[in-house]
């Protein structure tokens, strides 16, 4: 009998006009694991320029949590599963 493999899922922030840059920074920094304010910094420019931008890939369980977090800052998430 085979083993399911897990799927990775991807994170992807998309740009809104609501949200400063400060906002967008700060709420990365708190919730993306090993995260720093440059990276943070980078991530927020990437999305304002170009519309979105992967965030974070991982396993079902934590992908979920660090999204729903996001989302209640007030960040627009999406989830999709990841391929490459």
């Amino acid at each position: 009998m085979k083993k399911k493999r897990r799927k990775k899922i991807e994170l992807t922030l998309i740009n809104d006009d609501y949200n400063s840059f400060a906002s967008v920074i700060s709420g990365l920094k708190n919730y993306l694991p090993s995260c720093s304010s440059l990276r943070a910094e980078q991530i927020a420019q990437i999305v304002h320029t170009k519309g979105k931008c992967p965030i974070y890939t991982g396993f079902k369980p934590d992908v979920f949590m660090i999204q729903s977090q996001l989302i209640k800052r007030g960040l627009l998430v999406e989830s999709k599963i990841y391929k490459k």
